[in-house]
């Protein structure tokens, strides 16, 4: 009941690989990244920090999952390129620069 609700509600398709085996233990993982992500989301909206991207043509009311998705990696990728502990001389691009970089892959991804 659980897969057959997943695949209705969040439209998660049956993976198709070569084993019986192997769609077992596909599906059990896309729902537990699926719910980590879920957590996640969770303690950022709690925080003020995960809010509907908007478009000037478009404009949503509700988070959606690319939305948690994209906090998520935001939150990774400033941590591994604009926290990084090293020394001024290796950094080729500014704080700034890396910042609207990482946006621009966001929306990219």
């Amino acid at each position: 009941m659980t897969f057959q609700e997943t695949r209705t509600h969040l439209g998660v398709e049956t993976q198709r690989q070569w084993s019986d085996l192997a769609i077992q233990r596909t599906m059990p993982v896309l729902m537990g990244m699926f719910s980590l992500c879920g957590l996640v989301a969770k303690t950022y909206f709690q925080q003020g920090r995960l809010t509907p991207k908007t478009w000037a043509w478009y404009r949503k009311q509700e988070v959606t999952f690319s939305d948690i998705m994209a906090v998520i990696r935001r939150n990774i990728w400033t941590s591994k390129y604009l926290n990084s502990q090293s020394s001024p001389q290796q950094k080729v691009f500014s704080q700034e620069d890396l910042n609207t970089l990482i946006d621009q892959l966001l929306d990219a991804a």
